[in-house]
């Protein structure tokens, strides 16, 4: 199948200070560049491979990579960004829209992206996908609630970066039936889950692999 590598931050963040094991180091991000590359893989944003899986199935896509960066940290513009830029890659990252100009609770005290710093990725040609409003588990929130939080995050992801935002990955990776058809009524067209789990042959459930502290391709 395709497939999608699902990272944080990027950062070289003291092994002890991250608990939650939410950073790997530029270097890495190089490293696994070039391993999918040495294997034959094309790197496209998240919203490119979805596309194709959805058009094509995901055999025809199996050529296909994506990068995609949970939660907008702030070193996704200052780390990343310049490790994609020098070996043309592209990528996809998914901010938590009312965490911006703020801080990351379980990240190290990492400071999120701010507007402008979403802005100067999204010019750079990085694509911009929803990660909800405030990070919930969206199975645990009530209809009303549910549609309040992923419609809030597209509309102020798109006010900012003045474009529209059609990929979503669901906060902890979680999603049931009604999360997903949810998903889709706030008008994204495809989104992702995390730890391999999903279906290639559903648009609103596709696999990612988690990249962590000491996780390599």
């Amino acid at each position: 199948p395709p497939l999608v590598l699902a990272y944080h931050g990027v950062a070289l963040v003291p092994f002890d200070e991250d608990r939650f094991r939410l950073f790997v180091a530029p270097s890495q991000i190089a490293r696994d560049i070039a391993w999918l590359r040495r294997r034959g893989y094309q790197l496209v944003t998240f919203a490119e491979l979805a596309t194709r899986v959805s058009a094509c199935g995901p055999a025809e896509a199996s050529d296909l990579a994506a990068l995609t960066f949970d939660d907008g940290l702030a070193d996704n513009r200052w780390n990343l960004l310049p490790v994609l830029q020098h070996h043309e890659a592209p990528a996809t990252v998914f901010p938590v829209s009312e965490w911006l100009s703020g801080r990351h609770p379980d990240g190290a005290e990492a400071a999120i992206l701010t507007a402008d710093d979403l802005r100067a990725l999204h010019a750079a040609g990085v694509e911009i996908g929803g990660h909800g409003a405030g990070h919930l588990d969206l199975r645990t929130l009530a209809d009303a609630d549910l549609q309040a939080d992923l419609s809030r995050s597209r509309a102020d992801l798109e006010a900012t970066i003045d474009a529209e935002v059609t990929s979503f990955a669901y906060p902890f990776g979680h999603a049931d039936d009604r999360v997903r058809r949810a998903v889709a009524a706030a008008g994204f067209e495809h989104a992702c889950r995390t730890s391999g789990e999903g279906n290639w042959d559903a648009p609103f459930d596709l696999p990612r692999q988690a990249m962590g502290t000491g996780a390599s391709v």
